[in-house]
């Protein structure tokens, strides 16, 4: 199966970071060695972010019945890959390509789907291509958009004020400089039962900008607002105010000051009370202070942002997460997320 190309698919018409499952927030480690095939009748259907999630019933070697657990991107990003709630319906009977977890031998992350009436859907990009399911060459439209319209759609947009997609993360330090007792709190950290992803409570600075969701920067005179579609956040970024303020209180955002030079916005962050500094149970204190500068290219299409820590209770030194590269996609919005955990539905 590995060296099928399929001709008539579903591919995405725009995503973020293309064929990236959100392993931040999917409860299982999936072995990417090799795909599980597995098929039979969807008995339940989860459609709503983080993860869209389904059970299918499959009759086993032995002939008896085995219940399977997919979980596939969120919402959002399928529904920019032109995938809906109504793809799959319970009763429906479906051939799943996927990922097996490390964790859980009945649970799988779908990358190739093909529905009762011989439909295929590509539910992940990237692993679709890595496989061999399809073309190379087959890229989300992100790549084909025409480079007149963005030209012109460039000269009539403001400076940053917009929304920018995701093209590529980068960089990153892989061996964080930890103290003693990050270190111990890193350790026993366990991601099933701590993740707070998994019950949809939100991350704070920096976390929340490593995001592969669209973000957008509203011009509201004396302070910036950010969006962050990924959990419906809200930044808050005072121009020209002092980062001392003693008076603020602390929060997951924290307090953040902006000021520009040239084409970059610098902004620095304090007051923060968010736990943790990544999605992998890296401890963050309250004294921790943040640097961004969110770069734009001369002609205003794309976006780069890096980002200092300073965090003398966790890094023994200064720290960097990974580097986001945004891009300009005219007509791109933020959509809502409205994360919900299973219970709650």
């Amino acid at each position: 199966m590995s060296n099928l190309k399929v001709a008539s698919i579903q591919v995405a018409t725009l995503c973020c970071l293309p064929g990236v499952i959100d392993a931040h927030h999917a409860r299982f480690e999936y072995d990417e060695s090799r795909l599980v095939e597995v098929q039979g009748s969807v008995t339940s259907v989860f459609w709503r972010n983080p993860h869209v999630r389904f059970t299918l019933s499959s009759v086993g070697e032995n002939g008896h019945e085995e219940l399977w657990e997919l979980e596939g991107g969120s919402v959002n990003t399928l529904q920019r890959q032109g995938i809906d709630s109504d793809i799959v319906g319970v009763g429906n009977h479906i051939k799943v390509l996927g990922l097996v977890s490390r964790r859980d031998q009945r649970a799988l992350m779908p990358v190739y789907l093909t529905l009762a009436s011989g439909r295929n859907v590509v539910m992940v990009i990237g692993r679709a291509r890595d496989f061999g399911l399809i073309e190379e060459s087959t890229e989300p439209a992100l790549a084909a958009v025409d480079d007149e319209k963005i030209e012109l759609a460039v000269r009539q947009a403001s400076r940053i004020f917009r929304v920018w997609t995701v093209t590529h993360r980068s960089g990153g330090t892989s061996n964080l400089p930890l103290t003693e007792p990050a270190l111990a709190a890193k350790q026993a950290w366990d991601q099933p039962t701590n993740d707070r992803a998994l019950r949809c409570e939100p991350p704070g600075m920096p976390e929340n900008m490593l995001s592969p969701y669209p973000i957008e920067f509203v011009d509201n005179g004396t302070e910036i607002t950010l969006r962050l579609e990924e959990w419906d956040g809200l930044r808050t970024i005072h121009m020209g105010s002092s980062i001392e303020a003693e008076d603020r209180p602390h929060t997951l955002m924290g307090y953040s000051v902006g000021r520009w030079e040239g084409n970059t916005l610098i902004v620095e962050t304090t007051k923060l009370n968010s736990p943790y500094f990544d999605d992998f149970g890296t401890p963050q204190s309250a004294a921790s202070r943040i640097t961004e500068r969110f770069t734009m290219s001369e002609d205003a299409s794309r976006l780069d942002w890096e980002a200092t820590v300073i965090d003398p209770e966790t890094f023994t030194e200064p720290v960097s997460p990974r580097n986001m590269h945004w891009a300009w996609v005219p007509g791109e919005e933020i959509k809502p997320y409205n994360c919900t955990v299973p219970d709650e539905a």
